[in-house]
């Protein structure tokens, strides 16, 4: 059976593989950046009795930076989990400061799109 295809699509998803290709080689660099923290963070997860599958569960469920490595250092069996949600709160405080002072420039937009965008607020961006 013959198909056509629709070019307009066809070009969409090229483009698509283009700019996805084109952010991969961007943040190369910033992921070379990364690895250091990443095996100094499993070193202390190991140190702490970690397990392979606990250390990608800690940073998915404590996306917090420079609260991770707090935490790794309080860190009890079993864990004291007020005391370690307390820790988070205090060490990711800063991102209130800074959330605050984007206010100027994300008063024009509408809530909808600012409250996500200050929820997964980093560092980094």
């Amino acid at each position: 059976m013959l198909t056509f295809k629709n070019t307009a699509q066809d070009l969409t998803y090229s483009s698509n593989y283009v700019e996805f290709k084109r952010g991969v080689k961007t943040s190369v660099p910033m992921l070379l950046g990364i690895i250091p923290f990443a095996l100094v963070l499993g070193a202390q997860a190991t140190q702490k009795g970690f397990s392979f599958l606990e250390v990608p569960l800690l940073t998915g469920l404590n996306f917090a930076g420079g609260s991770e490595f707090a935490i790794l250092e309080v860190w009890t069996n079993p864990p004291n989990i007020f005391m370690l949600m307390f820790i988070t709160f205090l060490v990711n405080s800063r991102h209130l400061l800074m959330g605050a002072s984007l206010v100027p420039y994300l008063r024009h937009l509408p809530n909808k799109k600012v409250f996500p965008a200050l929820f997964f607020m980093v560092d980094e961006s």
